[in-house]
């Protein structure tokens, strides 16, 4: 029986200044403190210690093959949601985010996944961010949709989605 790991964080290795791009503090940033270590720092402040199985999809490859793993889902960690964030700044991060984990799923060798990353904090944002990802992740997605995203009666358990969500 295959084992699938339904819930593992990653981090890219870089990404762009968030306060920079939008002129306010305390975004999280990612600071390097020695080859294969990172600090995720929120401002000033530490928020973890990671290190570069959050990056590096051979190095996660070799830790699944360790921990007997067929298959991982991946997501980004909450300090990245920007949900107390205007809804613009939550769905630039939530794009950029999902684009981060889609590159680090396609060194994965079909092992790694990723899950969407949406604003919450905006219905609409939510559906634009929900077709982006539908649009990039292309026939994987849409396979995988059909085949979880209905009951045995054929009927969509997708019901109660917004019609965007829906194809």
């Amino acid at each position: 029986m295959p084992v699938i790991d339904i819930h593992n964080h990653f981090f890219p290795q870089t990404w762009p200044d968030p306060a920079a791009r939008f002129g306010s503090p305390d975004w999280p940033w990612i600071k390097h403190t020695e080859p294969g270590k990172a600090d995720i720092m929120v401002g000033d402040r530490l928020f973890r210690h990671i290190y570069s199985a959050c990056w590096d999809a051979d190095k996660r490859l070799e830790e699944m093959d360790r921990d007997g793993v067929d298959l991982q889902v991946i997501s980004a960690t909450p300090v990245l949601f920007a949900y107390e964030r205007p809804a613009e700044h939550a769905l630039d991060c939530a794009r950029l985010f999902n684009d981060a984990a889609l590159e680090l799923c396609s060194h994965g060798h079909g092992r790694l996944k990723s899950l969407c990353q949406v604003p919450l904090q905006d219905i609409e944002a939510v559906c634009v961010q929900g077709d982006h990802a539908l649009q990039t992740c292309g026939a994987c997605w849409r396979a995988d949709r059909q085949s979880c995203g209905r009951e045995e009666s054929g009927r969509s358990r997708h019901h109660h989605l917004p019609a965007s969500l829906r194809r």
